[in-house]
């Protein structure tokens, strides 16, 4: 089996070196911003927490910081994208998503499930 192409058909990156430049130039202009804004929101953080220690005291200060821990992890728990795929039931069946088994189970459901969905209440 031979498939046959025009040489003008075929497209080489060599034919076109502009658009492969403009694009790195893109992404390497992305990667810049990122890396300023992240260190910027590094030396913000550094910043805050200095004055953060002259204004309380280290007792105040410690609680601060733990509390700040805690939600910071929990903040960035969050971006799993774990409640969005739970919610939207993301590789289910139709009718076997999260919210559809909250309201009435499948037919082939045990009887002792049967009575545990919205619709039995």
């Amino acid at each position: 089996m031979t498939i046959e192409a025009d040489e003008e058909d075929v497209l080489v990156r060599e034919d076109h070196p502009d658009a492969t430049q403009h694009l790195e130039k893109q992404a390497l202009k992305g990667t810049y911003y990122i890396v300023i804004f992240y260190a910027f929101s590094l030396s913000l953080r550094l910043g805050s927490s200095v004055v953060l220690t002259h204004l309380f005291s280290p007792e105040y200060f410690g609680v601060m910081q733990l509390l700040t821990t805690v939600l910071v992890g929990l903040n960035l728990f969050s971006h799993f994208g774990l409640g969005d795929s739970v919610t939207a039931g993301f590789g289910a069946r139709h009718g076997y998503s999260y919210f559809d088994r909250l309201v009435t189970n499948p037919p082939e459901e045990s009887e002792d499930m049967s009575r545990t969905c919205l619709q039995a209440a």
